[in-house]
């Protein structure tokens, strides 16, 4: 029971640990005819074929889903990327000039008030991200004392959106 818990143990290790229990098991089973040419080989073969025939279509097909699985997720994070640059690509209105004044700032941050909804709807589609504080002194004369200011940055993956694409977020009248 033992061998089982190791074999376990195996099988949960990285891919590179997997690959080389997978090809030393090939190896053995290939190299079947030069193992049963040594002095008791037959005996040898006859009573780990079985188990390295197990362990190595185990391992095989273990490595080809971890495979499988990685170009899936590959596939669904290119496609996240495209959506997320349509949405930033297809801002019109208040939202993209939020976005223009935001990247025309060397920081690539402004002030906005919490309770903006278009600062909330870029919030939520992660092309901005807010900061958790605000100073006082900022909107001691601001009209609206339940909405203060906040500070707002834009992510760094929009940001390479929007360096990709720089002739829509800079503003021509400058």
């Amino acid at each position: 029971m033992e061998w089982i818990k190791t074999v376990w143990e195996a099988f949960k290790a990285d891919v590179k640990t997997r690959l080389g229990i997978a090809i030393g098991c090939s190896v053995f089973l290939v190299c079947r005819p030069y193992i049963e040419q040594l002095p008791n080989g037959q005996k040898v073969f006859s009573l780990l074929a079985v188990l390295a025939f197990l362990l190595c279509i185990f391992f095989w097909v273990s490595i080809i889903l971890d495979l499988v699985f990685k170009i899936i997720q590959e596939m669904k994070n290119k496609q996240q990327d495209r959506k997320y640059s349509k949405y930033i690509l297809s801002l019109k209105g208040r939202k993209l000039d939020i976005i223009k004044q935001m990247y025309a700032n060397p920081q690539h941050q402004h002030y906005w008030g919490q309770k903006d909804t278009d600062i909330m709807d870029l919030t939520i589609h992660h092309v901005i991200v807010g900061s958790s504080r605000t100073i006082v002194d900022d909107y001691i004369g601001a009209e609206d004392l339940n909405d203060p200011p906040f500070l707002y940055v834009l992510r760094p993956e929009a940001l390479e959106v929007i360096e990709k694409h720089k002739r829509k977020f800079t503003d021509k009248s400058a």
